[in-house]
């Protein structure tokens, strides 16, 4: 990945002896649970974060046929604050 304003067409080689390998470029990365894009915005870590709350929040609704208001908070707090919180606290 390139990561910078001055020429993001720049080619990156590994060499060994006489071998020279062309590196492939990716646009975006993923470390240690950290989505990481060459303009390096949040936006990509904070959409998959979003839709991982949003799955749990469907699973949640298809596995308890009924809940309240506080067996439903519990179930937030336990799966979905916490999935939230920890991917915030990497941004930042």
């Amino acid at each position: 990945m390139h990561l910078g304003h001055t020429d993001p067409s720049s080619s990156y080689y590994l060499q060994e002896g006489q071998l020279r390998k062309l590196l492939q470029t990716f646009n975006e990365e993923r470390d240690l649970g950290v989505y990481v894009t060459s303009d390096l915005k949040p936006s990509l870590h904070c959409d998959t974060a979003a839709a991982k709350a949003s799955s749990t929040i469907g699973l949640i609704r298809r596995h308890f046929k009924y809940t309240d208001k506080d067996s439903f908070l519990i179930l937030y707090k336990a799966y979905i604050r916490t999935n939230l919180e920890l991917r915030s606290e990497l941004v930042t």
